[in-house]
């Protein structure tokens, strides 16, 4: 019994080392570049109530296209504002949302919100960077086969 009871107490402590370890990874990314934080501090920030969002929206016309950017892993979400910003010059709405741990498997259907929150935008572009990439790409794979099940 008191072998057990000492398992126990390694298996919970192992666990919790886990958790805590994994924790500090994921909420530890590579820092953007200075310019990078500088046009991000000048988008607005979009409150999806599943997270936040940074939006740069084309000065003095209503986008008809926008894109949504999904981050790649362990990417802190406001190193593509420089990005954003050339995209918003060019008369695009952009959103990179801000994935749970950085990591875009835990937030892929984050889209959904972006897209319901800007009704007037009529064509949607959804990609990302290395792992937010593939997310996207998911994501289009769950929507076509609520719209198709034969997918």
């Amino acid at each position: 019994m008191k072998i057990l009871k000492r398992l126990v107490v390694y298996i919970v402590a192992i666990v919790v080392l886990i958790v805590v370890g994994f924790s500090i990874w994921a909420y530890t990314p590579a820092k953007p570049m200075p310019a990078a934080v500088q046009f991000a501090e000048s988008a607005e920030i979009l409150d999806l109530g599943t997270g936040k969002a940074l939006v740069f929206m084309p000065k003095g016309e209503q986008p008809k296209t926008g894109l949504i950017f999904y981050p790649g892993g362990r990417v802190d979400y406001r190193a593509y504002s420089p990005m954003a910003e050339e995209l918003a010059k060019a008369g695009y709405l952009v959103v990179i949302p801000k994935m749970p741990f950085n990591l875009a498997v835990f937030g892929y259907d984050r889209a959904s919100d972006i897209i319901q929150e800007y009704p007037s935008v009529i064509n949607w572009v959804i990609g990302g960077h290395s792992l937010g990439g593939s997310m996207a790409a998911h994501y289009l794979l769950s929507v076509n086969r609520v719209q198709n099940p034969c997918l």
